[in-house]
């Protein structure tokens, strides 16, 4: 006990000296997160029961010769741009470097937020636009908005990546969140109709009625037996469950007119030029 007093009194009459210095203490660096880093909304994981998920990657600055490369993708093969830019900007998700596979075992919610880095990293915080109209009150102005201004949702537990709906006639549907490999790839003169055909094959793992599990896993034509309110209710499903940055749901306050405006920005918006 002596000993702890005798230490306790030597501390104080340091810390007396060193008020009375005059020396004033250096002020502390507060270290900045590395550039590139962020937190993904949904988390990745290879499945499975118990599988790790991961929520730290990184991104880079997308350079000219980038943009040589996605120039000749999207005069290509457009349909695959956005592909091609998540997997020239993405460096690593948690310790693996990214690669074609685990990029395509990201949810999309979580590919759509490594678009917003890799933004960020190539062009900064801000999005800038020069002369807008206000639809209610008519004023021309300049906008400048943040990355950081953009809706986010994050996935409250991992394990909602998989989810099921019941279906009108007592089934269920057995689901899991849209993954980067699951987003379609669809001839430009798809309807709507065969869109949500090709997510749903996508997304719907099984389906049990009545005592019959239907693998379903990309067989579209299990997906089209569905009756039409069960593929709504899977729908809607879906878009309730969304995770990620939402560029639909922008809006901003018009400071002349003080009304709220909606702004849905488009990928185009994110990376003009390219």
């Amino acid at each position: 006990m002596t000993d702890i007093l005798t230490e306790t009194a030597e501390a104080n009459a340091a810390v007396e000296k060193f008020l009375h210095s005059g020396d004033a203490p250096a002020a502390p660096v507060l270290e900045s997160p590395e550039p590139g880093f962020f937190r993904l909304p949904g988390g990745f994981t290879r499945g499975g029961a118990g599988a790790d998920v991961v929520y730290e990657a990184e991104v880079r600055e997308l350079t000219g010769a980038d943009e040589e490369y996605l120039d000749r993708v999207k005069r290509g093969k457009p349909e695959k741009f956005m592909d091609a830019l998540i997997e020239r900007g993405l460096v690593s998700i948690g310790d693996a470097p990214a690669s074609k596979d685990n990029i395509g075992l990201l949810l999309t919610g979580d590919g759509e937020k490594v678009l917003l880095e890799i933004r960020r990293a190539t062009y900064g915080d801000t999005l800038e636009w020069d002369e807008l109209t206000c639809p209610h009150c008519g004023e021309r102005f300049a906008l400048t908005l943040s990355i950081d201004d953009i809706p986010m949702t994050t996935l409250a537990k991992s394990e909602d990546r998989n989810f099921d709906v019941t279906l009108r006639r007592g089934g269920v549907a057995h689901c899991h969140l849209p993954r980067m490999a699951d987003l379609p790839t669809l001839p430009a003169d798809a309807t709507d109709a065969e869109a949500s055909t090709a997510m749903l094959a996508n997304v719907i793992d099984t389906i049990e009625e009545r005592g019959n599990v239907t693998f379903v896993a990309g067989a579209a034509d299990a997906v089209r037996s569905l009756g039409l309110a069960d593929r709504k209710a899977i729908l809607t499903e879906l878009s309730k469950r969304r995770i990620g940055p939402d560029l639909q749901a922008v809006s901003f306050t018009h400071d002349v007119c003080q009304k709220e405006v909606p702004f849905p920005l488009t990928a185009g918006d994110l990376f003009p030029g390219l």
